[in-house]
């Protein structure tokens, strides 16, 4: 495993890029975004979010499940869904 020669100097170079950051987002408010709520996910108000299930790892459909899901799709957005 690697560790760094300097842990501390590696530490407090982070900790300098961060507020220099953050000096220009206080000096320059157009450089902060406002991140939207993630795709798929349904606002409940109040401050909460419902985020959709997602796997860990990419699924393959293959057959009625794959011609289910572009039909879903499509009737959903209107879109032709890229197969």
């Amino acid at each position: 495993m690697k560790q760094p020669l300097k842990p501390y100097e590696n530490l407090s170079q982070q900790g300098l890029c961060q507020v220099q950051v953050n000096a220009l987002k206080s000096m320059i408010p157009m450089l902060e975004y406002e991140k939207g709520n993630p795709y798929g996910s349904i606002d409940l108000g109040d401050g909460f979010v419902l985020l959709p299930p997602r796997d860990r790892s990419m699924q393959m459909l293959h057959g009625d499940a794959a011609t289910a899901v572009h039909t879903y799709m499509h009737d959903q957005t209107g879109d032709n869904v890229a197969d």
